[in-house]
């Protein structure tokens, strides 16, 4: 089709050349547009992040990120969601978060680059950890373990942690929700078994104190797919993330998060 008319004095442009300039308009206009975005996007300017993780990680360390991350890049909204170590994996490869954070090893669909590491600690009242500031895992044996429900990879880890101490456990009493497992604790009825990524902030009747010969340690890890790369938002929340420290376990600490790992 003819879009201009020359002549040796003019150019002008045809009908068809007419309809056709306001369709370019806006296809450069869009374009540009698409550009514009795509340069928020990679300079934090706009866009969202979405982070699955477990409950503890929750309590006390990305709320610290979150906000943070919210301060340095306010066009940028985050979405955090607390969900148990398997549902973790499952959003991550499903694509509905850019990341997860959880105890996982990686696989062939997702990578699991480690972030922190955490270690089991005892709780309990006075009566039964008195004025240590640790305890040795055979000395458990004496005691009745407040323990998470089978399947979850704190009960794994207390499991461990008595397979090589060489002790069998008395598990008193069995918990769904760490919680639930404080509220035990608390009444006096055994020593809860926690991460330490989950015992946070002051209480006057109960204790927190590591467990040692053997420490158990576990390694939180970030979780995406193999073939996903990282997002701006995502890198820099993690540069972020990684520049926290987990607080001390204190001999006075006992709150707990919410939920099961």
């Amino acid at each position: 089709m003819q879009l201009l008319i020359r002549t040796t004095r003019s150019v002008e442009m045809t009908p068809t050349g007419r309809e056709f300039l306001s369709s370019a308009i806006r296809i450069v206009g869009d374009l540009q547009r698409s550009v514009q975005e795509v340069q928020d996007y990679t300079q934090l300017r706009r866009g969202r992040l979405r982070i699955a993780a477990l409950p503890s990680l929750c309590t006390y360390l990305l709320p610290e990120a979150a906000a943070q991350f919210a301060r340095q890049h306010e066009g940028i909204s985050i979405s955090i969601v607390d969900v148990m170590g398997d549902e973790v994996v499952e959003r991550v490869t499903r694509r509905q978060v850019d990341f997860g954070i959880g105890y996982v090893s990686s696989t062939e669909m997702v990578s699991a680059d480690p972030i922190l590491t955490d270690r089991l600690v005892a709780l309990g009242t006075t009566d039964f950890l008195g004025d240590d500031t640790s305890l040795k895992w055979n000395e458990l044996a004496a005691m009745p373990i407040i323990a998470m429900s089978d399947g979850t990879t704190v009960r794994s880890l207390v499991e461990r942690g008595c397979r090589e101490a060489g002790i069998a456990p008395d598990f008193a009493l069995e918990a769904n929700q760490m919680p639930s497992a404080i509220a035990y604790a608390r009444a006096g009825l055994g020593v809860a078994i926690l991460p330490s990524s989950a015992v946070v902030g002051p209480a006057e009747d109960l204790r927190s104190v590591d467990l040692i010969a053997p420490q158990i340690e576990r390694s939180l890890s970030v979780i995406r797919t193999r073939d996903n790369p990282i997002s701006p938002p995502a890198a820099a929340f993690l540069k972020i993330l990684r520049n926290l420290r987990a607080p001390p376990v204190a001999a006075d600490r006992s709150g707990a998060q919410s939920g099961r790992e």
